[in-house]
């Protein structure tokens, strides 16, 4: 694999520059808070997708996910270190386009307060 992308690391410009970003982190995969989180952002996928949401799902110290796809270890550790977000206890950031944080939370988040918050950043949408 000689592709650069393959090569350098993700950056939160580029998942931010045309996408908001929802990033969970949880310490296992098997935490009530994750599992329920993950259930209501899958239940309203379509919700998010409109307004431009890429999820990234960050497990214990290594294992990440962005829209499904692995991450590497490396994107995994410098997206943690950029949010500055510990592996050990679960936590939710929402960014909007730009890398502007909207939400910040140390629990599950009702998927009607994200949409809100979204919403009130992108203001009134038009007709």
């Amino acid at each position: 694999m000689t592709d650069s992308a393959a090569a350098s690391p993700l950056s939160l410009d580029d998942l931010t520059r045309e996408h908001r970003l929802l990033l969970i982190v949880s310490p296992f995969r098997e935490t009530g808070s994750l599992q329920w989180q993950q259930q209501a952002v899958s239940a309203n996928h379509g919700a998010l997708a409109k307004r431009d949401v890429r999820l990234a799902t960050i497990i214990g110290e290594d294992e990440g996910y962005l829209d499904s796809m692995p991450m590497s270890r490396a994107d995994v550790v410098q997206l943690r270190e950029v949010l500055e977000v510990e592996a050990d206890r679960f936590a939710l950031i929402l960014l909007d386009k730009g890398g502007k944080q909207l939400m910040s939370a140390a629990k599950p988040v009702k998927i009607h307060e994200l949409l809100e918050k979204l919403d009130a950043a992108a203001g009134e949408p038009a007709g």
